[in-house]
């Protein structure tokens, strides 16, 4: 995150109560104070992270799918972005660019372990189960 941003420290604190929302259950509040934390700061990758990923929880992949375009276009080459961006396109069955988005995401970010296992899941869906397993073979330790 960027500091020296003109209402970024107000938009760091909704994003900080949206995170707490989130984690204790309140999608709908997290929703509205990542909302808000958008408005102060267009420019937060987090928030609209988070976003798409409670909007992807309630199973409004459009809103997600909105909200990880965001994100990739504000850092094209982000892990979990891709990773999120890979998921909504596993739930709505496009499964080609949900392969190009976790393979992506292993490349730029090998030690992210949710997109191996995501990677395998679309695999094994696609019928390819040998090479989803060669993928979990090549999950780092840590």
């Amino acid at each position: 995150m960027i500091s020296d941003r003109p209402g970024y420290e107000k938009a760091v604190k909704h994003y900080n109560h949206g995170v707490e929302l989130h984690q204790a259950g309140h999608s709908d509040r997290a929703i509205a104070e990542y909302k808000a934390a958008l408005k102060l700061y267009d420019g937060m990758l987090e928030a609209w992270d988070n976003l798409a990923g409670v909007y992807m929880a309630q199973q409004n992949y459009k809103a997600a799918l909105e909200a990880v375009l965001r994100a990739d276009s504000i850092k094209p080459d982000c892990a979990p972005t891709l990773d999120c961006y890979g998921q909504i396109l596993f739930a709505l069955g496009r499964d080609e660019e949900a392969l190009i988005k976790f393979r992506r995401a292993i490349v730029v970010g090998p030690s992210y372990h949710s997109s191996y296992y995501n990677l395998a899941d679309v695999l094994r869906r696609t019928g390819h189960d040998d090479e989803a397993k060669e993928v979990l073979k090549t999950l780092p330790k840590d």
